[in-house]
C-alpha cells in the first residue's frame, strides 16, 4: 500500500506529498534509481515504497531504503473475458472501466459499465476491487430470481446475462 507520492518540481528536485499532508523537498540524486522514472513522468504524481524518517515534530526529514518507484497508471480497462467462481464468462462487447488518479485525495478511481465506481489505494488494488465487484453483481444479481429483484436489478439483471456470456468451465 503506497503511503506516499512524487511529484517531478524542477530539475533538481522533486517534493513528496504524505498521505498527513506533509511535504519533503529532496533532490532527485537522493532517491536511488529514479531518474529515469521522474523524468519520463514529469509533472506527475509517482508512488514511492521506501522509509520516511521524520523529526521529533512529526515532520518529514529524509527518505531511504526506497524499495520501487512507479509512475501512476491512469490507462482505462478493458475486459473481453471476466472470470466468476469457476466459469470464464466472455463479454460481448467488451466491459470498459475508465481510470484516474485523485492526488488530492491519493486514491486510484474506476468508473464504467453496469454503473461500477470503485476506488483504491493502488492500481493492483482496483483491479482486485473490480473482480470482486463483477464477481458479486453476477453472483447476486445476474443468478437471482426475477421475482425478488426491484425494477432497477432487473434491468441490471438484464443486461448483466446479455452482455457475459459462459464460455468456458474451469476445473
Amino acid at each position: 500500500m503506497p503511503s506516499n507520492y512524487l511529484k517531478y518540481t524542477k530539475k533538481s528536485g522533486i517534493q513528496i506529498k504524505l498521505k498527513k499532508g506533509h511535504h519533503l523537498t529532496t533532490c532527485y540524486s537522493e532517491v536511488d534509481n529514479a531518474t529515469s522514472v521522474l523524468f519520463g513522468n514529469l509533472g506527475q504524481p509517482i508512488f514511492l515504497y521506501g522509509d520516511v524518517g521524520f523529526n521529533k515534530d512529526d515532520k518529514p526529514v529524509f527518505i531511504r531504503n526506497v524499495a520501487k518507484i512507479l509512475a501512476v497508471d491512469e490507462s482505462s480497462i478493458q475486459l473481453s473475458e471476466v472470470k466468476i467462481n469457476n466459469s470464464i464468462f466472455r463479454a460481448d462487447p467488451p466491459l470498459n472501466f475508465d481510470v484516474k488518479f485523485d492526488s488530492n485525495a491519493l486514491l486510484y478511481e474506476l468508473e464504467g459499465d453496469f454503473d461500477i465506481y470503485i476506488f483504491d489505494e493502488s492500481r493492483d488494488e482496483l483491479e482486485v476491487s473490480l473482480e470482486d465487484e463483477l464477481q458479486f453483481l453476477w453472483n447476486d444479481i445476474g443468478e437471482e430470481q426475477a421475482e425478488l429483484l426491484s425494477n432497477d436489478a432487473l434491468r441490471l439483471q438484464s443486461e448483466l446475462r446479455n452482455r457475459l456470456i459462459k464460455s468456458t468451465q474451469i476445473n
